[in-house]
């Protein structure tokens, strides 16, 4: 076990745990590299960043027989402590473990309330659920803030706010309800929205927001990703198109006259309509920091398991 933060008893803190997987017996000291940059950067994101004392922070980095992880669909099997693997729920980006027993019986030699699987791959690649731990391919080019997002999931039950040709690995419902996750709502009462405390006055509910422009943007660029990989173009082409498709739809979330608003945004939890985010940009649908009521979730969490 390495220490990579002591703020203070465990009773007393969060303890976040990052096991390192797949990495090789000579890659111990990648292990705790990797850990210590992603520690990094997890605590430059608000409120992380300022609630930064009131965490304690971990790293195992046991050796796997192999270097890397699995990745069953391109033919890719990888002998690692935890079995993690991509490809899950049929989806290529989708990553986790599912030997939970390997996972625990490593994490007992720490003390945790949380926990990140590090994989010492560069793929395209994440998962995060409330309660379980997230994962992250640590060398992905945005592997940190894609971890960022994931580490929401995991710790404060955020929902996904994006909702544009989403890839995910179950059915739309045939009724609306009130979702659980703090950040979306089904605004089946606009007198009464979750976030009502943070709403100013005047504010209108359905909030309007450059919603075709931001649609038109990935539509456009889901077209030019599958013509790529029909043309079998390059990893790294296809991850170039992407951070440009990313900044284009960016340039859309980040115009309009409620853009700093909190408000009710349609588009959320994989829909195009009928739930609702509380603003435009939020890491949660593509951007690099939390809106104001994921981070006032986020915050909540962090008092439950923190003690002045």
């Amino acid at each position: 076990m390495i220490q990579i933060q002591n703020s203070g008893d465990p009773a007393l803190k969060v303890d976040l745990l990052f096991l390192g997987e797949g990495y090789a017996a000579t890659e111990g000291g990648k292990c705790e590299k990797d850990i210590r940059r992603l520690t990094e950067g997890l605590f430059s994101y608000s409120p992380f960043k300022n609630r930064r004392a009131d965490f304690n922070v971990w790293a195992i980095c046991a050796a796997s027989p192999d270097s890397g992880v699995s990745h069953p669909a391109s033919g890719i099997h990888k002998n690692t402590l935890y079995g993690t693997q991509f490809d899950v729920f049929g989806e290529a980006r989708y990553a986790l473990s599912f030997d939970n027993r390997a996972i625990r019986a490593m994490a007992s030699f720490a003390p945790y309330d949380v926990m990140g699987i590090v994989m010492n791959s560069d793929q395209y690649g994440n998962g995060g659920i409330f309660g379980l731990y997230a994962t992250v391919s640590i060398d992905y080019p945005t592997g940190i803030q894609v971890f960022v997002h994931e580490f929401g999931h995991h710790f404060a039950d955020l929902g996904d706010e994006y909702y544009f040709n989403a890839d995910v690995a179950y059915s739309s419902a045939n009724t609306r309800v009130e979702p659980w996750e703090p950040n979306v709502t089904a605004l089946l009462d606009p007198h009464h929205v979750k976030w009502q405390s943070l709403l100013e006055s005047g504010t209108p509910l359905p909030t309007p927001w450059p919603k075709e422009c931001y649609e038109g943007s990935l539509r456009n660029s889901q077209k030019l990703i599958e013509k790529m990989r029909a043309e079998k173009r390059s990893d790294a082409e296809i991850t170039e198109a992407r951070k440009r498709a990313r900044e284009t739809a960016q340039h859309c979330l980040s115009s309009g006259p409620y853009v700093d608003k909190v408000g009710a945004f349609e588009g959320a939890m994989y829909e195009l309509s009928g739930y609702y985010r509380p603003q435009q940009q939020c890491i949660m649908i593509s951007g690099d920091q939390f809106c104001v009521v994921c981070r006032h979730a986020i915050e909540e969490i962090i008092d439950l398991y923190s003690r002045p």
